[in-house]
């Protein structure tokens, strides 16, 4: 967050003259190009932050209280980002070195912040104050110990990881394994999905959804029963890491292929409905 300029205090990059007119978010560059891709680079790094933790928590759920979130998890947007982004672009139409179409970009950007600022504001909102229709009828809900049946989620810990050698590494060796092979599976629909916008491929947008409602889905539901979740580690090499589109490729194909054979070894820990069969389709298809 540092780094995007949210920062307490009246700290402000050094170089940047101008400001956000209708945002908070601290500018970086006077030039409105140059700050535009800034916010456009740096602005999903947070969706995603914020997206990780939404999935988290929505496959801590127990069963009876997963209509929640309606089978269909959608992110939540940082407003004050998009405003940010919005004046960057309005500046941008009026220098006219652009050839873009402002207004289908002002279109876009205003019916995500809208979608984030009310929809999701309203849903939270209603979970906060314990209103929401699922929860609503259960007092004082939030304040259950989280062994009670009647609370919603299962007791899973707290920032996990399946890295090996952290201070909250799983400690469990069979379930850390399960939430490796989530890791594994989360980024491989991860580089599928990068490839796929750059290169505007439905079909891999497909690949990318069979990993996410199959063999993810699999072992994020079944962790948190066992007391563990898959924790979304970060991946170091990114998910467009190679020179070309051959090259990431490639390292699609690598991942996949690692994907299933440390499926394979720890076929005897998957949950019942874990389609290992998957792993093949998808690398005749990569």
């Amino acid at each position: 967050m540092a780094m995007f300029g949210m920062v307490a205090g009246p700290g402000r990059a050094l170089a940047a003259r101008k400001t956000h007119r209708f945002s908070t978010v601290k500018r970086s560059f006077d030039d409105p190009y140059l700050e535009l891709i800034r916010l456009l680079k740096e602005g999903p790094k947070i969706e995603h932050d914020l997206m990780v933790q939404y999935l988290y928590s929505a496959y801590a759920l127990k069963p009876e209280y997963a209509e929640i979130v309606g089978g269909e998890i959608t992110a939540n947007h940082v407003g004050k980002l998009y405003d940010a982004v919005i004046t960057t672009l309005a500046e941008l139409k009026q220098v006219g070195d652009l050839n873009l179409d402002f207004n289908a970009w002002f279109q876009e950007i205003g019916d995500v912040k809208a979608e984030g600022e009310f929809g999701h504001f309203k849903f939270f909102h209603s979970l906060y104050e314990a209103s929401h229709p699922l929860i609503k009828n259960t007092p004082d809900i939030w304040s259950l110990p989280a062994s009670d049946a009647r609370y919603p989620s299962y007791d899973v810990p707290i920032n996990p990881t399946a890295y090996d050698g952290r201070p909250t590494s799983i400690e469990d060796t069979d379930l850390r394994a399960l939430a490796w092979l989530g890791n594994m599976n989360y980024w491989s629909m991860l580089l599928m999905l990068d490839s796929a916008y750059r290169s505007s491929s439905a079909p891999e947008v497909a690949l990318a959804q069979a990993i996410m409602m199959g063999s993810l889905n699999s072992i994020a539901r079944y962790l948190p029963t066992k007391g563990s979740a898959v924790p979304f580690d970060p991946l170091s090499l990114g998910f467009n890491p190679g020179l070309n589109a051959a090259a990431n490729k490639r390292v699609t194909h690598l991942m996949l292929q690692e994907t299933r054979d440390f499926a394979r070894s720890i076929e005897h820990l998957l949950p019942a409905d874990f389609n290992i069969q998957m792993y093949d389709q998808l690398l005749n298809e990569v």
